[in-house]
């Protein structure tokens, strides 16, 4: 007979985190199905969240690294922000972005890139141009439409809402020279640190971008 708890304790990680998935599959095929696999999924959550693990599991149950609380807070908010067919294009590109920043090694140019792409998509959808994102198209074309969306705000409220666009350009310009950079090894790849720094910030860009394209949509 298995014993589970002598392999949960004595087995290597990989070979743990490989059972939580395999047996979420199981589940998920027999008796009761996806409600016996969606009770394992939310108590290894659990588990993860109280006992402070570096590892997220996923509603398939596939075990993914993560960064910090923070890092999968903003994940979780920014999948959320991207709901509806509208976002799909760019919420398949934030999701390939944290997938790329979870291989074994991180791919941290795919990481930033993808990161690239989603705020780009929102970006051409909220100015309607089809004009790439870059700091001076973010100057001319974007502030016009944020400061008419952010007009009947208060004056401090507004100027916040300029600084934080100017911001958003420096964004889109460190992102650039990894923009077309897929298989070029000629551009040096960023740490994993610079690439968490990039999809954080990005993230909360990319949840502004939703939110008001959203608000001219009104």
């Amino acid at each position: 007979m298995f014993k589970f708890e002598d392999h949960f304790l004595q087995a290597h990680i990989d070979d743990v985190l490989e059972s939580i998935t395999a047996i979420a599959r199981y589940l998920a095929g027999g008796p009761g199905q996806c409600s016996a696999s969606d009770h394992w999924v939310n108590t290894v959550r659990q588990v993860f969240a109280e006992e402070h693990m570096a590892y997220r599991i996923d509603d398939e149950g596939v075990v993914h690294p993560l960064v910090d609380q923070a890092f999968e807070a903003a994940r979780v908010s920014v999948i959320g922000a991207l709901g509806g067919e509208t976002f799909n294009a760019a919420r398949a590109h934030f999701e390939n972005a944290i997938a790329a920043l979870e291989e074994d090694p991180p791919d941290t140019r795919g990481a930033v890139r993808e990161c690239f792409d989603a705020a780009e998509n929102l970006f051409k959808l909220l100015t309607g141009t089809g004009q790439d994102l870059t700091q001076s198209n973010v100057t001319a074309t974007l502030k016009p439409i944020a400061d008419r969306l952010h007009g009947g705000l208060a004056k401090a409220t507004q100027s916040h809402a300029g600084r934080m666009l100017s911001s958003f350009a420096d964004w889109a310009n460190a992102g650039h020279p990894y923009r077309h950079a897929q298989g070029d090894t000629g551009i040096q790849a960023p740490t994993v640190a610079l690439a968490v720094l990039y999809l954080s910030t990005g993230a909360g860009f990319i949840r502004w971008l939703a939110h008001m394209l959203t608000m001219a949509r009104l």
